[in-house]
């Protein structure tokens, strides 16, 4: 009975000490920018521990990107900042698809990336 009684102790500690994010967005249209496009995604951490993205992947390998994210703090909020270069397979009028993950535990999240059509790039037609 005593070792039942410490494995649901034990349980119960392991999963309420655990991060957690909650994502405000899964889909963004990107805005324009030198060279390419950004995409911000925003995320709060409502778990007990902090959050931070460990890395993500486009469903696309030849997407070229580079990202930035600040760990969330528990009960705080944080981006997401992704650059897409106009190399590979980002294409105006597009969605592109990608997986983030997170540092604390086996958890990630599917996003999508609107890319706008030419024409809001600099006039375009």
């Amino acid at each position: 009975m005593k070792h039942t009684f410490f494995l649901l102790v034990s349980f119960l500690f392991l999963a309420s000490a655990r991060a957690d994010w909650l994502w405000k967005n899964d889909l963004v249209a990107a805005t324009p920018e030198h060279n390419g496009y950004q995409a911000r995604f925003t995320f709060t951490n409502n778990g007990s521990k902090p959050v931070a993205v460990a890395g993500l992947n486009f469903s696309c390998p030849c997407t070229v990107f580079d990202y930035k994210a600040a760990p969330a703090r528990p009960g705080g909020s944080a981006s997401l900042v992704i650059h897409l270069k106009l190399e590979g397979n980002v294409i105006p009028g597009q969605d592109l698809n990608l997986i983030v993950w997170s540092d604390s535990f086996a958890a990630s999240k599917e996003l999508t990336i609107h890319i706008p059509d030419e024409d809001t790039r600099g006039g375009k037609h």
